[in-house]
């Protein structure tokens, strides 16, 4: 009896992670075996059904790593200008924001296949890159004030928390009940704000500590280090 209990648990935890997952047949199964909390079913059951446990993972993995390589690929262009549209031009807090925006945008395209007839996915995707927005800043100034100094492990574990809350509070606003249309339409102009600072804070920095290169200490394009050391020898 113990080995079949196990083995049940077994086939329902790998229907977890698939997509498009209904738990109306198991509730009965589940209940009579007492194997899993129905109340844990009855809240994962949406988070489930809008993409897979599996495939919220592999989402923070990719941004994770793509925003990570976005951090050289300028460079590595030659400097080239459309990169500078969606990669890091220099080292500045806004930069690292951006490197994280960009896998996020990108991945919306799997989460638009996935999810984009839910009636908060706009709402989810725009307080999901609100997030990056403001927990960039939050966490690097607050461990900063205390260092005096910006550490590198401490800047990429801060990039990965942030990649997570973000993720997390997509996946959150999706599996919720439909909001109010309000809330959309609130959230299409959030977006087009946030998407076109993204472009238009790049070749147009503010001239701020939010968009100032440490290094160098100028901004957007001739904010890039080597670009102003190389600038400096002539």
């Amino acid at each position: 009896m113990k080995r079949r209990s196990q083995n049940l648990y077994k086939r329902l935890f790998l229907r977890l992670v698939e997509p498009g997952v209904h738990f109306a047949s198991y509730n009965k199964i589940a209940s009579t075996r007492g194997i899993i909390d129905l109340k844990v079913l009855h809240i994962t059951n949406s988070i489930i059904e809008n993409g897979g446990i599996l495939m919220i993972y592999v989402g923070m993995i990719f941004i994770a790593v793509v925003g990570t390589l976005l951090h050289f690929l300028y460079e590595l262009s030659g400097h080239n200008k459309f990169v500078a549209i969606f990669a890091a031009v220099n080292e500045s807090t806004w930069e690292h924001i951006k490197i994280c925006i960009t896998p996020t945008i990108i991945w919306s395209l799997y989460d638009g296949y996935m999810n984009g007839m839910n009636g908060n996915f706009l709402i989810g995707k725009s307080l999901s890159l609100l997030t990056i927005i403001l927990l960039i800043p939050i966490l690097f100034y607050t461990y900063t004030t205390f260092t005096k100094k910006s550490i590198l492990w401490i800047d990429v574990i801060c990039f990965y928390i942030t990649v997570i809350c973000s993720q997390l509070i997509f996946h959150y606003f999706i599996s919720m009940e439909s909001l109010p249309f309000i809330y959309t339409y609130l959230s299409c102009i959030l977006l087009f704000i946030e998407v076109g600072a993204y472009i238009f804070l790049t070749f147009n920095p503010l001239k701020n500590f939010i968009f100032e290169d440490p290094i160098s200490h100028k901004y957007g394009l001739s904010g890039h280090t080597e670009m102003h050391h190389h600038e400096h020898k002539h």
